[in-house]
């Protein structure tokens, strides 16, 4: 009997940006620690209709710094796989070495500021050509936050929780 699904434990690692191929491939925009990690992984998750959904990875082709060609079980053809273009990916926490940490690990992180105290929780974290920003709740509104390693001051796993020198004025 299989363990079930504790989606809390489960981390957005991607997303299928297209098909690739007659035979079910798809093509992975990875987060890099994510792609580094593929060829450990059993299982990927979609989330289909709000809810993950595991499919077992067959085959790891093509692997780069922050994408892959990925053959899954059932999905057989082009038609298959065209339907899952635009799902995001997640991946179980337990898979991701203990040391490890990207940006998508911290959605649902709560940051907290060296001057203001806490701010919020981040729900978002997009890269835009190599910049790193992180989506912020602060007072009901979205706060858009660069990231740098240089900014971050403290970082706890095991109470979910980032300090950081946020720059000056950004959450006026």
């Amino acid at each position: 009997m299989q363990k079930p699904i504790n989606s809390n434990k489960l981390l957005e690692v991607g997303y299928v940006k297209k098909t690739h191929g007659v035979q079910g491939e798809l093509y992975l925009v990875l987060d890099p620690v994510a792609a580094e990690n593929l060829e450990e992984y059993e299982f990927l998750f979609f989330l289909i209709d709000g809810l993950p959904v595991p499919f077992k990875v067959e085959e790891t082709p093509t692997i780069g710094e922050d994408f892959a060609h990925v053959r899954f079980r059932h999905i057989n053809t082009k038609e298959q796989a065209q339907s899952f273009v635009g799902s995001k990916l997640l991946a179980d926490q337990a898979d991701f070495e203990q040391d490890a940490v990207s940006p998508g690990t911290l959605v649902g992180y709560q940051l907290i500021d060296t001057q203001l105290g806490p701010i919020g929780e981040i729900t978002a974290i997009d890269d835009y050509g190599g910049n790193i920003v992180l989506t912020v709740l602060h007072l009901k509104q979205e706060v858009l936050i660069p990231f740098n390693e240089e900014l971050l001051v403290d970082f706890r796993s095991e109470t979910r929780t980032m300090t950081m020198n946020c720059p000056d004025g950004i959450f006026d």
